[in-house]
């Protein structure tokens, strides 16, 4: 399923403006940004209000991230072989990204503030965080 973003609201004019052209896989708010995954599986960090790209995550080769999600200081994205990764502090892109290790694939991520989640294929759940 795909996302297909319509915009956001101008604070000052109060106009919907849209910013993003490309089909949606994914999209989480980080604390100053918006994080996003296209449909091509790329994942990028937007500028919320003029919708201006900050920037993309590195990806492994032939491998398209599938979903984003945000905790207060760091991004976890899954990938479309059901692997795990770390891409880093929500403010900056210059992290290599990091794997996730679980000895099996994953189906599902979710987070809170200080935390992930992570549910496996097996129907297995990992956690880490405060």
């Amino acid at each position: 399923m795909s996302i297909m973003p319509q915009g956001f609201l101008d604070n000052e004019s109060h106009q919907s403006r849209k910013f993003e052209s490309q089909p949606l896989r994914s999209a989480a708010w980080a604390s100053d940004s918006l994080v996003v995954v296209r449909e091509g599986g790329e994942s990028a960090r937007l500028e919320p209000c003029t919708g201006q790209e900050l920037g993309t995550w590195n990806r492994p080769d032939g491998v398209k991230f599938t979903d984003v999600v945000c905790g207060e200081n760091a991004v976890l994205a899954l990938t479309d072989t059901g692997d795990v990764t770390m891409l880093g502090d929500v403010k900056s892109i210059n992290h290599p990204p990091i794997p996730v290790h679980l000895g099996e694939k994953a189906k599902a991520v979710c987070c809170g503030k200080e935390h992930f989640l992570v549910l496996t294929a097996s129907g297995r759940v990992f956690s880490w965080g405060h």
